[in-house]
């Protein structure tokens, strides 16, 4: 069904945003409502910029930190596929330097992925696929009550909004120092920077605990000591292919074959049954 909504020309907010999207009803009625309180645009209250902007640096097994969008999850950084650039190329990048606090948020490709770097962190850098806001220490302002409040249903519309592009989605600099964060007292920003860390807790809680359960299980299936790498070259025979009915590489990883060849030993053993899904 057609939505329709009218805009007086007084009301447009900026001449490079004159597309009807930017423009929907639930839209209009964030900002219309923000405005209805007290509130400050993000620019105003933060130091807001871009990750690298080379295509790709030269990468190294250490050095600094080089974040990419991939790497931000559930208000944290991840660290399970890290990459590094030189110290050298790190000095030369110093708009792009992020430090403890910055929240990071992915502007490009994949929106809206959101972190705060931890204290304990290094200074670092990142792509320019994501954002580095810095809150300005005399603002007021709580950096995990910002992040919060960007996570949150309305700070999720407000970026949606300032979304651009078709396939290749993206948010301009512009468009996040546009963000309406609403003021509210430092004491409850305080207490939703409390809430935020009891989150990160019990997250990190649940990692260590399914850990141990991928452990016991693995143990007690007899796949703990197998080697799982990706191998760049293998032999596999021609009856094997006709066996399977399949003539892909990497059907035939030795990974694989040391899978199948445990779940093969506990079948006979009737310690285990394997199950054939799907029809």
């Amino acid at each position: 069904m057609a939505v329709w909504s009218i805009v007086f020309k007084s009301k447009l907010e900026g001449a490079d945003r004159l597309d009807a999207e930017y423009y929907k009803p639930f839209y209009l009625q964030i900002s219309s409502s923000l405005e209805q309180k007290n509130y400050v645009e993000l620019g105003s209250i933060a130091w807001i910029s871009d990750g690298d902007h080379a295509v790709l640096p030269e990468l190294f097994d250490s050095g600094k930190r080089y974040l990419r969008a991939k790497d931000l999850k559930n208000f944290r950084i991840d660290n399970s596929d890290p990459i590094y650039v030189s110290d050298d190329y790190f000095r030369t990048i110093k708009r792009s330097h992020i430090q403890p606090h910055d929240i990071l948020l992915s502007i490009m490709g994949t929106i809206g992925n959101i972190a705060i770097v931890p204290e304990s962190f290094d200074i670092l850098t990142a792509n320019r696929a994501i954002a580095i806001i810095r809150i300005e220490e005399d603002s007021k302002f709580d950096p995990y009550f910002v992040a919060a409040y960007l996570e949150s249903k309305i700070g999720i519309a407000l970026r949606e909004r300032e979304s651009q592009g078709g396939i290749q989605q993206r948010i301009n600099l512009e468009g996040l120092k546009r963000l309406k964060i609403p003021f509210i007292p430092y004491s409850l920003q305080a207490e939703i920077r409390k809430q935020v860390f009891v989150a990160l807790s019990r997250y990190r809680d649940s990692e260590n605990i399914y850990a141990e359960a991928e452990a016991l299980l693995l143990h007690e299936l007899g796949l703990d000591n197998l080697d799982l790498s990706t191998q760049k070259t293998y032999v596999a025979n021609f009856s094997e292919t006709v066996e399977s009915d399949r003539f892909d590489a990497e059907y035939f990883q030795p990974k694989y074959y040391g899978i199948r060849s445990v779940n093969r030993g506990r079948n006979k053993k009737s310690e285990f049954k394997l199950v054939h899904t799907g029809l």
